[in-house]
């Protein structure tokens, strides 16, 4: 698990750089070691913490152009991301499932998600019209 999360720290700090050489090839081939590790891992919350890390650096970096990639935005590792979310969000809902408690590390894994689903929203936001005034106006990225 140290090996992937260094190798994702490094490819998450060349994003983060003006002028990136990051591939989508080599990001899908991250995601597809992420991937692995997951379907091979006994501990869910060494998923949980790897999934919190990812979501964290990816929600922070500001050259989200990269997902307008088909194969990265339909990867594996987002189905993963949608059913851990889904999962979360239940537990969260403490009125429908009182006796079903959220760890302190799933909380924080719902708050990541939740903070890259919100920051991939905003970024593919698109030009809208106005209701009220009957303008188009363009949401800023």
């Amino acid at each position: 698990m140290d090996d992937l999360l260094r190798r994702h720290s490094a490819l998450i700090h060349q994003l983060r750089k003006k002028h990136t050489t990051v591939t989508p090839k080599s990001l899908t081939e991250l995601f597809d070691d992420i991937v692995t590790f997951l379907n091979e891992t006994d501990h869910e919350l060494d998923g949980l913490h790897i999934l919190t890390i990812i979501c964290h650096d990816l929600a922070s970096i500001n050259t989200l152009k990269l997902f307008d990639n088909a194969d990265i935005i339909d990867h594996e590792l987002f189905v993963y991301m949608k059913y851990t979310f889904e999962m979360l969000l239940t537990k969260s809902n403490n009125v429908c499932l009182p006796h079903i408690k959220m760890t302190v590390d799933e909380e924080q894994c719902f708050c990541e998600l939740s903070y890259l689903i919100a920051h991939l929203c905003l970024y593919r936001n698109e030009t809208l019209m106005n209701f009220f005034t009957r303008r188009t106006t363009k949401h800023p990225r």
